[in-house]
């Protein structure tokens, strides 16, 4: 089986739901492998799939090179939690390179070499030929060619006073949280980071106003841990939820449309940078109470 993240996100949500009985287990068990591509999927959704018996993995490639490389890992591993990562075999390498970005010593690009039989003609973005993919990646730990997907160079938020932020480990640190089904890191010519959220109606409404509150922002606050300093989101000023009818707009394969939904809610985002909200930004780090939650988000709910 070969699928898009947002079915898996809708197999995990039904299997969520009801009683999981022997039958369905053993129809799970049957996949030998349920690779999914075109984005990343959420890890705790593909944990929570490959506990109930699917066997998800991840695989990576793209239209100028078709399939490049899978996880290649089964779950009777020890490693079965590189799930979401990819391991290229040998004679790949031979054709590829994970080329340092910029100064970031623990990010890497990927670069396909010209000679590569299956790039697409005239795909070369480089002088000598080589098409340099703009996807971002770190390894898992040093000489084990193990690479985990973490965002696009063009993704990356260029600040107002010139640093860059990679919204990618943010983004999926708030999203491990339940309540929350989506998120848009915004910060691109700005001087802070913020973020637009998207509730999961479901799991929200099962929860106060006060409560879903606070968990989001307390997913904000373990996102800050992934972020650099200047990239740091101050909560709450620098967090907009949305009402339970919104929604960020996405692709059929479920990933952001990143300028679209910066169309949409661009009243919001300016008015979170507004100077009555951000003029005394304090950032938290640690527990809030429920007295520095926002009026206005409560009101929403």
């Amino acid at each position: 089986m070969d699928s898009a993240p947002i079915i898996y996100e809708q197999l995990a949500e039904y299997l969520n739901t009801q009683p999981i009985s022997k039958e369905t287990t053993i129809i799970l068990q049957n996949f030998k492998f349920a690779l999914c591509g075109g984005a990343p999927l959420h890890k705790q959704t593909g944990d929570f799939l490959r506990s109930k018996g699917l066997n998800v993995q991840n695989h990576y490639g793209m239209t100028e090179t078709g399939i490049l490389s899978t996880s290649n890992v089964s779950n009777n591993e020890v490693n079965n939690d590189q799930w979401y990562c990819i391991h290229p075999i040998k004679e790949l390498l031979n054709y590829v390179t994970f080329e340092p970005f910029e100064d970031n010593m623990d990010m890497y690009q990927l670069v396909i070499h010209s000679n590569y039989p299956s790039l697409s003609k005239d795909a070369g973005n480089r002088t000598n030929g080589d098409y340099a993919t703009k996807d971002l990646f770190i390894e898992i730990s040093p000489g084990s060619n193990v690479w985990k997907f973490i965002g696009r160079t063009d993704d990356m938020l260029l600040m107002k006073h010139g640093e860059m932020t990679d919204p990618t480990p943010i983004k999926n640190e708030i999203c491990n949280e339940e309540i929350i089904e989506n998120c848009l890191v915004i910060g691109e010519n700005y001087e802070h980071i913020s973020v637009v959220i998207e509730l999961n109606v479901n799991k929200a409404l099962q929860y106060s106003p006060i409560n879903m509150i606070s968990k989001v922002y307390d997913a904000v606050i373990r996102a800050n841990a992934y972020a650099p300093p200047h990239g740091i989101i101050a909560v709450p000023d620098m967090v907009y939820i949305l009402p339970l009818n919104k929604k960020l707009p996405i692709t059929p394969k479920g990933t952001i449309i990143r300028k679209k939904a910066m169309e949409i809610y661009r009243q919001e985002i300016e008015q979170l940078y507004d100077d009555k909200y951000s003029s005394h930004i304090t950032v938290a780090h640690h527990h809030h109470s429920s007295a520095s939650l926002k009026n206005k988000d409560i009101k929403k709910f």
